[in-house]
C-alpha cells in the first residue's frame, strides 16, 4: 500500500516514503519553514504502523514543542477514534492517558531518537 507524501504529493511505499522524507525535507526546508510563522523549531520524525495490520501506516513531523495530548489527538482523530476511547500509552515507563497529567509533557521531554512505543493497535518509533 503506498502513501502520498504531503510536501510534494508523490506516491511512495512505506520503505520508500522513508527515503523520500530524507531528502524532500532537505530540498524543501526553506519554504517548510517560511510557511511556519513560529520560531525555527526542530521536529521529530515519528512513524506509525498498525500492530496487526502493518499495511497502516503514517509518517509524521511533529514540532518538539508540540504536547503529548497534540500527538494523541491527531492519532485518534485521523486513525483511532471510532467510539470515544480513552488514550493510553507509555513511553519510557511513563503511563499517559487521556485524562492523566503527563499528557500536558511536551515531545522534547518525552521522546528520543529510535525509541519504540505503543498505543493500542499501533507501534510508534521515532526515527530522528
Amino acid at each position: 500500500m503506498k502513501g502520498k507524501c504531503n510536501i510534494c504529493g508523490k506516491e511512495y511505499t512505506q520503505s520508500g516514503m522513508s527515503r523520500h522524507l530524507k531528502s524532500c525535507l532537505e530540498k524543501h526546508y526553506d519554504k517548510i519553514i517560511a510557511e511556519d510563522k513560529s520560531q525555527k523549531s526542530l521536529y521529530y520524525h515519528i512513524y506509525v504502523k498498525g500492530t496487526h495490520r502493518s499495511d497502516y501506516w503514517l509518517q509524521l513531523q511533529v514540532k518538539e514543542d508540540a504536547k503529548s495530548s497534540d500527538l494523541d489527538k491527531f492519532l485518534r482523530d485521523i486513525w483511532l477514534e471510532c467510539c470515544n476511547h480513552l488514550s493510553e500509552f507509555e513511553i519510557n515507563e511513563q503511563r499517559f492517558t487521556s485524562s492523566g497529567i503527563n499528557m500536558s509533557k511536551k515531545i522534547k521531554d518525552v521522546l528520543s531518537e529510535k525509541i519504540k512505543f505503543h498505543i493500542p493497535m499501533i507501534l510508534v518509533l521515532i526515527l530522528n
